[in-house]
């Protein structure tokens, strides 16, 4: 198939992105090639079935790697942690709902990445709700 330009660069992007130990490197390719892809779907007319398709599985592969890889993110600072659940749940959204639901080891691997940093977010918000209700 002959992809356009911008698909392609997206891809180098994605793999990049893959073998990237550096949390928040990874995370910038990530949103790149993401970037890419949607600016594509946003100015091309002529984006045909087989290009959407293409597309769609790209996303849908990167997605799977990413979560399957998040948990090797050990010692994730909390900044780039809340970075990738933003980008999983809002551009990623439909590729994470469907492998969550429909897998069940990748759904564990997000759950188990979401509570690294779980406890303290949530700590946090109770502290700034306590503190918001006095004001009050």
């Amino acid at each position: 198939m002959n992809l356009p330009d911008d698909i392609k660069d997206s891809k180098i992007f994605f793999e990049k992105a893959e073998w990237e130990q550096n949390p928040e490197a990874k995370l910038d390719y990530l949103t790149d090639a993401i970037d890419i892809l949607e600016s594509y779907i946003e100015e091309s007319k002529d984006c045909n079935l087989e290009v959407q398709k293409y597309i769609s599985n790209i996303k849908m592969a990167h997605t799977r790697r990413l979560i399957d890889q998040l948990l090797s993110m050990k010692d994730i600072e909390i900044e780039p942690w809340l970075s990738y659940i933003v980008l999983l749940v809002t551009k990623l959204k439909s590729e994470l709902e469907f492998l969550t639901e429909t897998d069940v080891h990748l759904k564990q691997q997000f759950n188990n990445f979401m509570k690294i940093w779980k406890k303290e977010l949530l700590e946090a918000y109770s502290l700034y709700e306590k503190s918001h209700k006095k004001k009050i």
